[in-house]
């Protein structure tokens, strides 16, 4: 469950800032339950989080914005499915207001406000589920096209 070990060079050369991998590690299964449990009731984070196979989550930053990534595997098609769904509930009911399946986007955020993660994508394949929050949209969408998640 390996993140690209350049994704840091690859969004500095495409965005122009210089990007540096702070943390890479692993999210958990425990840590995904305690996440979706902010948002969702017992069950349903449970039900999201079952079937968690292995994870691989990043922290970037360039000093201005800042990111985390995230790909996930899980034991089945059907347990991925079942992930993604509690993760775009998570975000919806988290004040990241749909704006399709795969970005979310809250405008009403404070820019000031301590970098808020405002912009989030999620999609998934087969049994991995592919995450990204980020204070900016541009950083985001270079690391969607890094990493070939479009």
């Amino acid at each position: 469950v390996d993140l690209p070990q350049d994704l840091a060079q690859q969004l500095s050369a495409s965005t122009g800032e210089a990007w540096e991998e702070d943390v890479r590690t692993v999210w958990g299964e425990f840590q995904l339950r305690l996440m979706l449990a902010e948002q969702l009731d017992k069950f349903a984070a449970s039900a999201g989080a079952d079937g968690w196979d292995g994870d691989q989550a990043l922290y970037l930053s360039d000093g201005a914005q800042e990111m985390v990534v995230m790909t996930v595997v899980w034991d089945s098609v059907s347990e991925a499915r079942a992930a993604r769904t509690a993760l775009r509930t998570w975000l919806n009911d988290g004040g990241f207001g749909s704006s399709g399946l795969r970005r979310f986007v809250d405008e009403e955020a404070d820019p000031d406000a301590n970098k808020p993660m405002r912009y989030a994508f999620l999609t998934s394949q087969d049994d991995w589920v592919y995450f990204i929050l980020a204070t900016d949209s541009v950083s985001m969408d270079a690391a969607v096209s890094a990493l070939g998640w479009e």
